[in-house]
């Protein structure tokens, strides 16, 4: 019986999904893939087709690395963070209404496998992106039971990356080892340490101190993110990163006041968890 789709068109939208036609899933001529069809549902195409559009954008957001870009304009921090927040609204709600936890877990189980699904492929952008928004206040503060499958693949990824207590210095290790075919670093933590690394050095050359090692790094990530940057992609980038968490119709009711999107998420929060405790 094929898994029921979980995220709303609105979520779909997103992800340029909505449009998509399903590629066909076998050839009359060759038995395993006759057998892979049989196998195959529309959730694990969706995982599929989400996966590579969220790649080709990864690929498409290096060229906002370096400041004296002129596409700087636009904040790379602002795009991933209208990302994130995208991300934990449509876990919560359909665009319009706040789902029942039963919806919640769902929507949940695709993230947390698009999570999957994009670290096995190298996008590790894509993958914290989406564990942050998991591990954002709003969606941790509901306290959900996760399955042990998905349990294990949190802690696997805490292994592999950090976390943000320890500014993902893991993530940054992996990424100090250069530029490599198939591997896409979270340009979170590119833009992060190479700003910090930057301003530190420019502090410790006032004092006339500057250690090696920090210009060695500051040095490395330039050449790394000069790279990164010429890597080209023929899509757009995904609805996800520039649509404003704003702007999305639930938050056109009388309960959500602010003009704060922290205060706004705390409010849907709230509204989720009461679904919980029913």
């Amino acid at each position: 019986m094929p898994r029921k789709r979980t995220l709303s068109d609105k979520g779909l939208q997103l992800f340029n999904l909505l449009d998509d036609i399903p590629p066909k899933r076998f050839s009359s001529s060759c038995l395993r893939q006759t057998f892979l069809n049989l196998i195959t549902t529309d959730f694990d195409i969706k995982i599929e087709q989400n996966t590579q559009h969220m790649k080709e954008s990864t690929k498409k957001l290096y060229q906002f690395l370096f400041n004296n870009n002129t596409k700087k304009q636009i904040k790379l921090s602002s795009l991933c963070n209208n990302a994130i927040d995208n991300i934990i609204i449509y876990i919560l709600t359909d665009g319009f209404n706040v789902l029942n936890k039963i919806q919640i877990r769902n929507n949940l189980n695709y993230y947390i496998s698009l999570a999957r699904n994009a670290q096995s492929h190298g996008d590790h952008h894509t993958s914290l992106l989406i564990i942050s928004a998991i591990y954002s206040n709003p969606i941790s503060r509901i306290k959900i039971k996760y399955t042990k499958q998905q349990t294990v693949f949190l802690n696997k990824s805490k292994d592999l990356y950090g976390s943000f207590l320890t500014c993902h210095t893991k993530h940054l290790k992996s990424i100090l080892k250069g530029y490599r075919k198939d591997f896409y670093p979270s340009l979170m933590i590119l833009d992060m340490h190479y700003n910090k690394t930057k301003e530190h050095a420019k502090a410790f050359k006032c004092i006339g101190k500057c250690p090696k090692n920090l210009i060695n790094v500051q040095d490395q990530l330039k050449s790394i993110i000069n790279i990164y940057s010429k890597l080209s992609s023929d899509t757009n980038i995904l609805p996800l990163y520039y649509t404003d968490p704003n702007s999305h119709d639930i938050f056109g009711q009388s309960m959500y006041i602010s003009n704060n999107i922290r205060q706004k998420l705390y409010i849907l929060s709230n509204s989720a968890l009461k679904k919980f405790k029913k």
